[in-house]
């Protein structure tokens, strides 16, 4: 067993006594070596608490290993030491459906209209990072547009490296908001509800496709007249799913505010030549399905260029689609 869990068997044992129903937790996978002190760890919690149940998932792409709980919280980080309780007390909040948190905050947590996606930081050492954690941790029980992930920052420092996080704890929000230190719930509360989606990242909006609701950010889209960046980073993205779902809210958009989706295809097609196959094919249908006649001559050099024969099918089915006059922009 864990050995911080393996020392605190008995309290363990107590907590699940006390949890108001079973709650589950996902292990994700992944060819990552430090894949194993996830999985230990939820095989030791699963053994001293059978209430808490365990499930598997297997990475995609480059996904990190994690612990999960829901759709709403990823852990990249191993709960030890410190960060032990105020885990378990998230597990028990989830568990009893209650979050815990002060009418007023609530409040304002309901009014995020918008994915949200939170970033913390910090490290299993970090004095400070516990209260933090403990602070914002039930945010999405109160609003499921809220997803928190939690990063180990000294397990996983490329994820720090690449956000610029140089110290513990670290509150980062999706439109370039950030806070350092012991931040208290009601400032990341305001950050949220303030923040600005279309300075969101593509994660935020992914939650809302794996969550079935691509008509739901079309139309948060067109009311706020602007496709946002991070739903074309996901047109132009190396996953599937996530890709199929961002078009189907493009496609929503083109039917229900034409000249919106048009204006968006300029910055689509300037993400044509970092794309894979498979994405840049997609692009090419979305010119011919919200495209107007503007877009033929670009198609075609693109058509002389183009030496993979998938490419070329699907930007000649563009070009069909553009003469047949049946896009969106037309």
């Amino acid at each position: 067993m864990n050995t911080t869990l393996e020392e605190r068997n008995d309290e363990l044992r107590r907590w699940g006594g006390a949890l108001a129903g079973p709650v589950d937790i996902g292990l994700v996978r992944s060819t990552d070596r430090r894949t194993e002190p996830f999985a230990a760890f939820c095989e030791a919690l699963h053994r001293a608490v059978p209430a808490v149940g365990v499930y598997e998932e297997e990475a995609e792409g480059d996904r990190l290993p994690a612990i999960r709980i829901g759709d709403s919280w990823t852990f990249h980080m191993v709960p030890e030491a410190k960060e032990l309780a105020p885990f378990l007390d998230l597990l028990a909040r989830v568990a009893a459906g209650d979050p815990g948190l002060p009418a007023g905050l609530a409040e304002k947590l309901r009014a995020v209209n918008v994915p949200s996606l939170i970033d913390l930081y910090v490290t299993t050492q970090c004095p400070n990072c516990p209260a933090v954690m403990n602070r914002i941790a039930s945010f999405p029980l109160v609003n499921a547009r809220i997803a928190l992930r939690i990063v180990d920052g000294l397990l996983f420092p490329e994820m720090a490296r690449k956000q610029a996080v140089r110290a513990v704890p670290t509150v980062l929000l999706s439109d370039g908001i950030r806070f350092t230190g012991q931040v208290r719930a009601e400032e990341v509360a305001d950050g949220l509800l303030n923040g600005d989606p279309a300075q969101m990242g593509a994660e935020a909006f992914a939650r809302m496709i794996h969550a079935g609701d691509a008509e739901g950010l079309a139309g948060m889209m067109i009311e706020r007249g602007q496709v946002f960046p991070g739903v074309l980073d996901l047109v132009a993205g190396d996953l599937f799913s996530l890709r199929l779902g961002a078009m189907v809210a493009m496609e929503t958009i083109g039917e229900q505010a034409p000249e919106l989706a048009l204006k968006a295809l300029e910055p689509l097609w300037n993400r044509m030549e970092g794309a894979d196959l498979s994405a840049r094919g997609d692009i090419a249908y979305l010119i011919g399905e919200l495209g107007d006649e503007s877009w033929r001559p670009r198609l075609e050099t693109l058509l002389t260029q183009t030496p993979e024969p998938e490419l070329q099918d699907a930007i000649r089915d563009a070009l069909e689609s553009l003469e047949a006059g049946g896009g969106g922009g037309h």
